[in-house]
């Protein structure tokens, strides 16, 4: 892998991580409805959180 696709890659996965942090806390907080945050997880197609359990 070149230079420049390794730090695309390593941004991309920072990226995701936060994203997955934030999501994780918005549904932790239980003011959104419904499965809104689950929905989101699905369509990013990123795992569910450890407070959702396992696949």
């Amino acid at each position: 892998m070149n230079p420049r696709n390794f730090h695309r890659t390593r941004e991309r996965e920072a990226k995701l991580t936060a994203l997955r942090m934030a999501i994780d806390t918005g549904d932790a907080s239980g003011v959104a409805k419904g499965n809104v945050f689950g929905r989101v997880r699905k369509a990013l197609k990123l795992p569910r959180s450890a407070r959702q359990g396992a696949p």
